[in-house]
Parts: structure tokens; C-alpha cells; sequence
């Protein structure tokens, strides 16, 4: 197999796995983190990071 194609395969590969990590990280933890005061909406992404 030729290096472009395995380059095109894992960058398609990881750009999916990217979309499934932020698809998740939207419709599991946003939600949950916009019912909380802004305190503590504010301590909870600062956490994060």
C-alpha cells in the first residue's frame, strides 16, 4: 500500500474519531452542565481545562 493512501486512511480515520469525542461531549455533559448556576457552570469547565 502506497504512504499517501495509509495518510489519507488515518487521517480519516482520526477525523471520525474526533467527531465521535465531540458528538458524545454534547449530548452527554452540556446538558447536564447548563442546569448549573453560573458559579458553578464557570467552576465546572474551569475544571475541566
Amino acid at each position: 500500500m502506497n504512504i499517501q493512501i495509509m495518510i489519507i486512511i488515518m487521517a480519516t480515520l482520526s477525523t471520525g474519531l474526533m467527531s465521535v469525542i465531540f458528538f458524545t461531549l454534547t449530548n452527554a455533559v452540556t446538558p447536564g452542565i447548563g442546569k448549573l448556576k453560573d458559579i458553578e457552570y464557570l467552576g465546572a469547565l474551569q475544571a475541566m481545562n
